[in-house]
């Protein structure tokens, strides 16, 4: 059939009536004058802009669950619902839809309508990536992976990437942070000549030369700096009369691109106002890698600051991105004559007071020699690798001997991290490609990932320590300033409050949150993206957990005083109140019986269907804020001992739980039917484990605490990918299992990040007969610490494979937290095994269910515990979940089902319970993995 009458038979079965009808009755209240024809820019639409988020929300979810054949593969429902996003922050011009609402109320047919939702989805959020946009050529073989949606082609638009660093930094930024000139302008070997030089400019004969711009636009300051360095800058000699005799060299110079591509090695293509690279590589072509200091300048008044602030965060992405060991980065603003300086690290940036420049340009004069003398160390370059002939080592601690050990790195890294505030993961493969070394920013005050590999030392199928080192602590870096509470800078999204710490969910980035770039694939593509007391929701498909878990830690990062000269403030907890439950909006969807036998939950869907989601449902709570001030009615605080346990991580940053483990106090109003506490068999007493390795994290710092930490671990694996066999992703499946098993039975350690990117299939003839090894030890808990059992409350893992009981008990809210049990994990592996067969085995095309699988770690918990439940259900299973499988992994429909009973099939509905003995679960799993894996080598699949 042609795509006409396949869609004509479509809408047949799945008319756009309800859609349709529902804009008219909205449109029908307001007058608007449509007659001088459907592309007249003249029409105000804006009466009708809560309307048109509506339909593109109903559309959206059209899109995705009923999926018009013409438009299948193209991603229709994440495209609406970024343009619904853009609608709610009024970045997108209104006369664009004027095409389609014409359609709609002159009762156009839905292949019509659809057309123009086609236009207007192609013309606002094409697939091809603006000319500014574009991915840069020189960014080399890598992939990414984020903590949201993808920040790729279309998502590297500038807008998006504000959007989602605001969420990433909200609760981080810090203003007037007393030191800061002090610490980074003054007391060096070079402060000095840096006066000398503001001297000079000063003292000046001719006054009327050499005058800072009355227009300070971007264009007429940077001709005064490039004039001010080659006259006073460059050419300084220290005369007989100058205090400071002694002169440095200049180390850097200031460069300015004039157009989109003149810096290369970047995420997209940039124009950037002004940035300072070193002077040994000045005739080379600009590269990300290179630069050293970046500035932004306007000549708009400091009421544009948060625009401004975000386009100077997008840059400094690149900056961690290009360099991703890179411990701080400085930057500055310029809005008109007020200078801001800057300073980025991974627990977020911070900045001095703003300086007025205007009537004394000396002082911009002493900021950009300063820039252009400072050292490596003083600039916050990588000083863990050392490079030598060409090679490139780093120095650990052997696990075994303690002794200083080398190691021989590849060149390039095999994953960097692309999120600013992140642990910024890099690894890189050792030369001899024995195994990996990861160095990440971890958090201070937990059980590090060193003590857990050396107490599975001998657990097979779990990564081996080879050794370690530890380096500095954020708090190091900041030494000598004083942060307090006062300080922060609120720049959460314009979105819906929500009132739940239990609803709260987001990236996730990022995540971002995520953001990491695969440059030869031990993980997968993937994709990384955080807030005040109150946390901000609103249904939009670009929040991910990450960055929604940043937002709700933010309380719990609060006014550390850091002793010995470091960084001190001060602490407030806000009161906490009574937080209305979202699932009232909809509690018809779902029925639950507790079982406190086994602390289990049974749970029932609607008889009509398999699962689905009325379109258009919205189940955000409250009314749209105007601005970041507004509080709504059924907006709540929620306090900070239950924002402490928020510790989420999406699949596309990082796995985000570095946090502190406090009990869950009952601020939630609970769904009725909300499972009882499900308690983990984590009580079985065994030694207890050293914390030499801890630095308890400070009760008063305003700022997480991190620590650079270097792991080399081996052996060294590969990812599931599109090259993965099913024979393949099956036995390194099984033996990762049992390495959980291992590790939870024999060292009573418990993963809490299962996920597509901690487990790496590897050669069995190497490998002591293994396939596959669980890696990635950082939100692992040990059963046998004393503060086990509130850090088994937090909420932990990578959302994408987020068990749903946990879903459930993190949406709505239980009594004594959210328990993550062994079960937990298993039911993660299952999701693995099903993500990997409808993601991959599409050969070059791209999955057509991708949109299923984004619908499990983006938008509210609720939403992503819906979906969830949906794609278990003994109802829907076979159509929602293994009927999608790609052609490759068909020959798995057996397995999956079958694990789908073991784990969710015994009572009436989806069981979500944790069995108190683990081999109950543990042995069918394990079992059914065997009998699949002696079918398909009966069946000769080639094991490659």
């Amino acid at each position: 059939m042609s795509t006409f009458t396949d869609n004509t038979a479509h809408f047949i079965v799945n008319p756009l009536r309800k859609i349709t009808s529902s804009f008219k009755r909205l449109y029908s209240f307001c007058i608007l004058d449509m007659s001088q024809g459907p592309t007249d820019p003249n029409v105000d639409l804006q009466p009708i802009s809560e309307d048109l988020e509506h339909l593109m929300t109903s559309l959206s979810n059209y899109a995705l669950k009923k999926p018009v054949p013409s438009s299948a593969h193209m991603n229709m429902d994440i495209r609406l619902s970024s343009i619904e996003d853009r609608l709610s922050l009024h970045v997108i011009p209104l006369t664009s839809f004027i095409p389609l609402i014409n359609s709609i109320i002159s009762n156009a047919t839905d292949n019509e309508i659809w057309n123009n939702v086609i236009d207007l989805v192609d013309l606002e959020e094409p697939i091809k990536p603006l000319e500014t946009d574009i991915p840069s050529a020189n960014q080399g073989e890598s992939r990414h992976r984020r903590c949201t949606a993808p920040y790729e082609g279309v998502d590297q638009i500038m807008q998006t990437l504000k959007e989602a660093l605001r969420t990433e930094l909200a609760g981080t930024i810090f203003e007037n942070v007393d030191g800061f000139y002090k610490k980074y302008f003054e007391g060096t070997t070079w402060a000095g000549q840096c006066e000398e030089i503001a001297k000079l400019y000063k003292n000046r004969p001719d006054k009327s030369s050499f005058k800072f711009p009355k227009d300070p636009t971007e264009k007429n300051v940077w001709q005064w700096i490039k004039a001010v360095q080659a006259e006073f800058i460059e050419p300084y000699k220290p005369d007989e009369s100058c205090e400071h005799k002694e002169n440095f060299p200049l180390r850097a110079d200031a460069f300015h691109t004039t157009g989109p591509g003149e810096i290369n090695g970047g995420l997209a293509i940039r124009q950037i106002d002004i940035f300072i690279k070193s002077r040994e590589k000045a005739a080379k072509a600009h590269d990300w890698r290179d630069v050293l200091v970046l500035g932004e300048l306007t000549e708009l008044s400091s009421g544009q600051w948060i625009d401004k602030f975000l386009q100077l965060s997008v840059y400094m992405r690149e900056v961690f991105s290009a360099q991703p060991l890179r411990q701080f980065a400085h930057g500055f603003l310029m809005f008109g004559t007020q200078l801001q300086l800057w300073v980025y690290d991974r627990s977020g940036p911070y900045s001095a007071e703003s300086i007025e420049v205007g009537e004394s340009p000396e002082k911009l004069i002493y900021v950009l020699a300063a820039y252009m003398l400072m050292s490596d160390e003083e600039h916050g370059l990588d000083s863990i690798l050392q490079r030598e002939k060409g090679r490139l080592s780093v120095i650990i601690y052997d696990a075994e001997t303690n002794k200083a050990r080398k190691i021989y790195l590849r060149s390039k890294p095999l994953v960097k991290q692309m999120a600013i505030v992140s642990r910024g993961t890099t690894v890189y493969i050792s030369s001899d490609a024995k195994f990996v070394v990861k160095i990440s920013w971890r958090a201070v005050g937990r059980l590090s990932e060193v003590e857990l590999l050396m107490r599975a030392r001998d657990v097979k199928d779990v990564a081996t320590l080879i050794g370690s080192r530890n380096y500095k602590t954020i708090s190091d870096l900041r030494s000598g300033l004083t942060f307090t509470e006062e300080m922060n800078r609120d720049i959460h999204p314009l979105e819906l409050k929500m009132t739940t710490a239990g609803n709260s969910l987001q990236s996730g980035s990022s995540n971002p949150d995520a953001n990491v770039e695969f440059n030869e694939g031990v993980k997968r593509d993937s994709e990384s993206v955080a807030g005040e007391d109150k946390i901000i929701l609103r249904r939009s498909k670009r929040s991910c957990v990450l960055s929604i878990s940043r937002q709700a830690m933010h309380n719990a990062s609060k006014a550390r005083v850091c002793k010995n000269g470091k960084s001190t403030g001060s602490r407030k907890r806000p009161v906490s109140r009574a937080i209305p439950n979202p699932a009232t909006a909809n509690a018809s969807h779902v029925a639950q019986d507790v079982t406190p036998e086994t602390s289990s939950v049974s749970i029932n869907l609607p008889p009509e269907s398999s699962f689905s989601l009325a379109e258009g449902t919205n189940l955000s709570l409250g009314k749209r804020a105007r601005n970041a001030d507004d509080n709504d009615s059924e907006v709540q605080t929620v306090s900070e001992p239950d924002m402490k346990r928020l510790c989420i991580s999406s699949s596309f940053e990082e796995s985000f739980s570095e946090a502190v483990a406090e009990p869950v106090s009952n601020q939630v109003t609970n769904d009725p039917s909300a499972p009882a506490e499900q308690a983990g068999n984590i009580a079985e007493s065994v030694p207890a484990i050293s914390n030499a390795d801890v630095i308890m994290a400070d009760d008063s710092t305003v700022y997480r605490n991190r620590w650079e930490t270097v792991i080399a671990a081996k052996p060294f694996g590969r990812a599931m990918d599109e090259k993965t066999t099913p024979l393949e992703l099956i036995c390194g499946l099984r033996d990762a299992i049992k390495g959980h098993q291992s590790l939870y039975m024999d060292t009573k350690i418990l993963h809490r990040d299962i996920s597509i990117n901690n487990i790496i299939l590897t050669d069995p003839k190497r490998n002591n007969g293994c396939h596959g090894v669980l890696i990635d030890l950082d939100l692992a808990i040990s059963l046998a610490d004393d503060n086990c059992s509130e850090s088994s409350k937090t909420l932990t893992g990578t959302m994408e494979f987020m068990a749903v009981g946990l879903l459930h008990q993190y949406a709505y809210g239980t009594k004594n937290g959210c328990f993550n049990t062994y079960r937990h994990d298993l039911e993660s592996f299952f999701f693995v095994l099903i993500s990997v067969c409808i993601q991959f085995g599409w050969g070059s095309e791209e999955s057509p269910h991708l949109g299923m699988l984004r619908k499990w770690y983006k938008g509210e918990a609720v939403d992503m515990y819906f979906c969830k439940l949906g794609a278990i259900s003994n109802a829907s299973f076979k159509m929602n979940t293994v009927d999608v499988f790609s052609t490759k992994f068909s020959c798995l429909k057996g397995l999956a089902s079958t694990l789908q009973k073991i784990l969710f099939d015994r009572t009436n509905g989806p069981w979500l319970g944790t069995d108190p003995c683990p081999q109950n679960l543990y042995n069918p799993i394990l079992k059914a993995f065997d009998n699949e894996i002696e079918k398909l080598k009966c069946e000769s699949h080639p094991f490659k």
